[in-house]
């Protein structure tokens, strides 16, 4: 889906090209995951690290035209869900994912260049 490199381990279905891969924390129930967040010219993928893939942290991926917003939330209280800091949120139709990255402005930036160009692409 998201051409991610067969050498980084992920399927690659396509020939897209990574804008940005930082180190993240995605926010699932109670639990942070560990991993990286991989942006590319056709969608978003979060890889949990492997200590947290041995514990049942799963892989994450969406395709850019199934992302409805993107934007950095305000800072929270709760030191177990990383709201303590600004986080990136990619909001979908079925729910918001949370994600603490060292640069949470710019990975929204990035998405949201990245919709407006696929919302272009789509009206011609």
């Amino acid at each position: 889906m998201i051409g991610v490199s067969q050498a980084k381990g992920s399927q690659q279905e396509d020939r897209s090209e990574e804008l940005l891969s930082s180190r993240a924390n995605m926010t699932v129930g109670n639990r942070a995951l560990g991993g990286r967040l991989h942006v590319t010219t056709v969608g978003v993928l979060f890889r949990p690290h492997w200590f947290d893939r041995l514990t049942g942290g799963k892989e994450w991926q969406i395709d850019l035209g199934e992302i409805t917003g993107v934007h950095v939330a305000d800072r929270g209280s709760n030191p177990f869900d990383g709201s303590v800091r600004r986080r990136l949120v990619i909001e979908t139709s079925h729910q918001n994912e949370y994600f603490v990255v060292p640069n949470a402005a710019k990975a929204g930036a990035t998405i949201e260049s990245l919709l407006a160009r696929d919302d272009r692409s789509r009206e011609r």
